[in-house]
């Protein structure tokens, strides 16, 4: 419906790039032989393997908030597009991990769950995470009509260090934490790390007995991670009865619908900065003109306005 109205301003095109090695010379080579020759002017980008240990997403929102083009974000653990700072060109689409720590403290709240343990790893956005959960637990705290039961209290933080390469390594790190850090009578957990750390956690977890039906746990988006079958099963590991959150795919979506849906959202929300920039477009440059071959790139100031 959109572009109906605007070909006759536009030519539009819409140019896709799977990401194989997601390595720095990959994505600097899609830069450099489609995004600047094609004059794409926005850039959109859907993690669908959140465990690489190499952040792509992060790397491609850096340059374009470098070179300034507007980025649309469909990962809700990209570390810029947590921040809202003003100067950045970018539209977070995915529930952060703050949205996600909203729902787990209404959980709380719903079943009265009001004393836990809060774990994350250092490979995700922890110290958001860790933020968030605090911050909810204060402003709920604070409020003149909490009584003294439903209080919120944190028992304890636990940060694991997954750092090692080594996978028995790290399990020995995560039993350790788990038994120095977590209190005895604490029995509700939220837990913020990548699906395979918490594979592992969960192993860990269950030999210490903290995975019985005595225990709640309740997961992130990330912590899930792509552990769905096309028999709707989890891995073994994770443990019965546990809550966990999830933006997409929860419902049997195959990959393909999920990327269409995410594809054709975008393209709208494109297509609409784009209407409402039409009646203006003789103030601005509609596309940025760069290239490799410069030997500097300048950065776009018009496409803050094509982001607001």
């Amino acid at each position: 419906m959109l572009g109906k109205n605007l070909r006759g301003i536009y030519d539009f095109k819409v140019v896709s790039k799977f990401l194989y090695n997601e390595n720095p010379d990959e994505i600097l080579k899609i830069f450099c032989e489609d995004i600047f020759p094609k004059k794409i002017n926005t850039v959109m980008f859907l993690n669908i393997n959140p465990d690489k240990g190499f952040s792509a997403g992060d790397y491609v929102m850096s340059l374009t908030q470098d070179l300034g083009y507007p980025f649309i974000s469909w990962d809700p653990d990209l570390s810029l597009a947590l921040q809202e700072a003003k100067n950045t060109h970018i539209l977070q689409m995915a529930p952060t991990i703050s949205h996600e720590s909203h729902a787990m403290v209404n959980l709380l709240l719903r079943y009265n769950w009001t004393s836990f343990t809060i774990i994350s790893t250092t490979t995700v956005q922890y110290l958001d995470f860790f933020n968030s959960i605090e911050l909810l637990v204060k402003e709920h705290n604070e409020n003149g009509h909490i009584t003294r039961l439903s209080r919120l209290q944190l028992l304890s933080k636990i940060l694991i260090d997954t750092s090692s390469h080594d996978e028995e390594k790290m399990k020995v790190q995560m039993r350790s934490d788990l038994v120095d850090h977590n209190v005895k009578e604490n029995r509700v957990f939220l837990l913020h790390s990548s699906s395979a750390e918490a594979k592992n956690l969960f192993d860990c977890a269950t030999e210490l007995g903290l995975t019985s039906k005595e225990y709640m746990w309740i997961i992130s988006s990330s912590s899930i991670g792509n552990i769905v079958s096309k028999a709707r099963r989890a891995a073994p590991s994770y443990p019965l009865g546990l809550l966990g959150f999830k933006h997409y795919g929860v419902d049997g979506q195959t990959l393909e619908s999920v990327l269409d849906i995410a594809l054709k959202t975008s393209i709208y929300v494109w297509g609409l900065a784009l209407k409402n920039m039409a009646p203006y477009i003789k103030n601005f440059t509609i596309t940025p003109k760069m290239s490799c071959n410069q030997s500097h790139l300048n950065f776009w100031n018009d496409g803050l306005a094509l982001f607001r």
